[in-house]
């Protein structure tokens, strides 16, 4: 669903550059009877401002679209990970839930001069 949505500002982007370029410059050229400097202008700012449009609005989906393709491939790392470090995670879960009580143990790990337990600790 994300998807069509930055193809759709994608397309309203398009649409709002072209009938702005040509909204200028129609509007440039019955303004040329006024004064030709003043048709000019018209003409100038109108098409930097249809572009300027054009490229904010075809940037934010731009955004949208490599925003929703980040964040499946987040989502695929995730599942990834979890289902390959299953272990870990149950090894992160025994851990205890005071702190004082894995400082504890940590340092008696540590003052026992057994590496091993206080890295599996860690």
């Amino acid at each position: 669903m994300n998807n069509t949505v930055s193809e759709k500002l994608k397309s309203i982007s398009m649409v709002v550059g072209i009938i702005g370029g040509i909204s200028s410059v129609i509007y440039g050229c019955i303004s040329f009877t006024i004064s030709f400097f003043a048709g000019i202008i018209v003409i100038v700012a109108g098409v930097f401002g249809a572009y300027v449009s054009y490229l904010l609005i075809y940037g934010f989906g731009e955004l949208l679209e490599e925003t929703v393709k980040t964040r499946m491939s987040i989502d695929a790392i995730r599942v990834n990970a979890e289902s390959q470090y299953s272990d870990a995670a149950k090894r992160r879960s025994l851990k205890p839930k005071c702190r004082f009580m894995y400082s504890a143990l940590q340092s008696r790990a540590t003052t026992h001069g057994d590496a091993r337990n206080a890295a599996r600790i860690m």
